[in-house]
């Protein structure tokens, strides 16, 4: 199946816009670790539930912190 089928999938299927975001996160956590371009880099893929920084960035806007979780993992 390819990713644009699996996204249409979840589209379908999620019951809230949280169920749906909660299973592109972890799809999204299973690629980073099982793709080969990846997952020789990365040790962890934190859940957003999982980060430990996520109440440092409280104060930051929302494109930032996305900004800062999305290159942070290169550090790992």
């Amino acid at each position: 199946m390819n990713f644009n089928k699996v996204l249409e999938k979840y589209r379908k299927i999620s019951f809230s816009e949280r169920d749906k975001g909660d299973r592109f996160e972890r799809l999204m956590q299973r690629y980073l670790l099982t793709d080969p371009k990846y997952s020789n880099k990365l040790k962890k893929v934190w859940l957003w539930s999982e980060f430990h920084g996520k109440s440092d960035l409280a104060h930051i806007a929302a494109r930032s912190a996305e900004k800062l979780v999305n290159t942070a993992f290169y550090f790992f």
